[in-house]
């Protein structure tokens, strides 16, 4: 009787620990996804059992993924210990992958293994030709997280927009690999048609906060003047905040075809102060006033020219007395771009 029941236990704990596989099997074995969102798949190559390809890896900003281009790698084969294979630099690759990453936004990197020893991204200025010798490398600070399927890496923000290297190096509990994307390309390349909405010149800390500027990733940030200029080559909302007015060549903003963008004075509810003592070059005129004896923040002044001619010219101005926040700015200027806003 005792066999027997001992028999039965032992044929139950064999058929749960098999269920229990199969289970782990198809979990791991399923479309690997990021809060829901699913990951483009990697394309589908030739097997190499002498230089198999390093698990796939996607940089992801906002409702974006994008799939690494493949570096280096060094990686276990079967029998034959451990296959190397070593890919075109960065540079020569005609496929380089590319994103964009807005200023001060979060992205997360997802790779598809769990058995990872050690993580490093670094980001250096772009070049078109190697650089022995890169002017800047910095080693982001990284956050991570193991799943079933696949560990997730939270980067730092970065402080820039700027045309960036993004370069991932892996090394797994066998074997290691390198990742790279291209960040922000577009910034160079002049594109038609911009993903963002506005463009933001601060020196934080600003008016608005970054939790509020991360939960939007159409509005790009920078502390930049040039990157500011870089981003006005398509049309988009231009925001300043009132602590990087120094940053700016005021004579820019009244140049074509910016100077019919929206323009947006972060930090004063008072538009005859903000476009006429805080900025200047409006053709603004008016009364005199004692600005001491008055309130002007917080808020935010928006302008947008609409049309000029020799002797007039019409525009919308406007001051808004409130705390300012993101959707608020975006909600105006967004009107002002579909030409919504009279």
């Amino acid at each position: 009787m005792k066999d027997t029941m001992k028999r039965k236990l032992f044929r139950a704990i064999v058929t749960l620990l098999a269920v229990i596989g199969v289970v782990w099997i198809v979990i791991r074995s399923l479309p690997i996804t990021y809060k829901g969102l699913a990951l483009p798949t990697p394309p589908q190559v030739a097997p190499n059992i002498l230089m198999p390809r390093p698990p796939a890896a996607w940089l992801i900003v906002g409702e974006e993924a994008v799939l690494a281009s493949y570096g280096s790698s060094c990686l276990p084969v079967l029998i034959f210990g451990m296959g190397c294979g070593t890919m075109p630099e960065p540079w020569d690759l005609p496929d380089l992958a590319a994103a964009g990453l807005p200023a001060e936004t979060q992205a997360v990197i997802v790779i598809a293994s769990t058995g990872i020893k050690e993580f490093h991204a670094t980001v250096q200025p772009w070049t078109e030709i190697p650089d022995s010798v890169p002017s800047t490398i910095n080693e982001l600070k990284t956050e991570s997280k193991r799943g079933v399927n696949k560990t997730v890496f939270t980067l730092e923000p970065l402080d820039d927009a700027s045309d960036l290297l993004l370069e991932v190096s892996v090394i797994y509990n066998q074997g290691d690999a390198i990742y790279y994307w291209r960040l922000n390309p577009a910034l160079t390349t002049q594109p038609a048609f911009s993903p963002f909405r506005a463009v933001y010149l601060v020196q934080h800390p600003g008016q608005l906060s970054l939790d509020d500027l991360q939960a939007h990733p159409e509005v790009a940030v920078t502390n930049s003047f040039d990157d500011f200029k870089q981003h006005a080559q398509t049309k988009v909302a231009l925001w300043i905040d009132k602590n990087a007015i120094e940053l700016l060549d005021q004579q820019w903003l009244h140049l074509t075809p910016q100077k019919y963008y929206p323009l947006v004075l972060v930090g004063f509810n008072e538009p005859l102060y903000a476009f006429r003592e805080a900025l200047s070059g409006f053709e603004i005129e008016g009364p005199y006033a004692d600005w001491s004896t008055m309130t002007l923040e917080p808020g935010f002044s928006v302008w947008m020219l609409r049309e000029e001619t020799g002797s007039s010219l019409s525009a919308f101005m406007n001051g808004y007395n409130q705390k300012p926040t993101v959707q608020d700015i975006l909600n105006i200027t967004n009107a002002l771009l579909e030409g919504k806003t009279k």
